[in-house]
């Protein structure tokens, strides 16, 4: 699986993740810890560095259910945004209630920022 198909495309996800890198140099990440891994381990995963990426997706499921300011259904979809890059990486199933929230009760920038077109009910926003 590779996302990066062209030079020009594994060009921008590495200025992607020297951004990252110099953001997470900063002590206070912003918005959450959480979305800094989710964002850094997917363009890890197009870069096609599973380990790194596992790491950062693990880290964020680890955080997330401390975070406060996400409603149930908005953990979810980011615990199964982290789930589903995790399952593709180790060429695993999913679980059986991956899918089971409402994803129509997340906001759109959150829907944005980590889509999830695997989900039955995805409307592209």
């Amino acid at each position: 699986m590779m996302l990066v198909g062209n030079r020009v495309s594994e060009m921008k996800f590495q200025r992607a993740l020297s951004l990252l890198e110099q953001v997470d140099k900063v002590k206070t990440k912003p918005k959450s810890g959480c979305e800094f891994y989710l964002k850094r381990g997917f363009v890890f995963f197009a870069l096609n560095q599973y380990e790194a990426s596992a790491n950062d997706f693990a880290k964020a499921t680890e955080i997330l259910p401390k975070i406060e300011k996400y409603s149930d259904v908005e953990k979810r979809h980011l615990r199964a945004y982290a789930v589903y890059h995790l399952a593709t990486m180790a060429e695993s199933d999913l679980p059986s209630d991956l899918w089971e929230f409402d994803i129509n009760q997340v906001g759109k920038e959150l829907r944005r920022t980590f889509p999830l077109r695997h989900h039955p009910d995805w409307i592209e926003v």
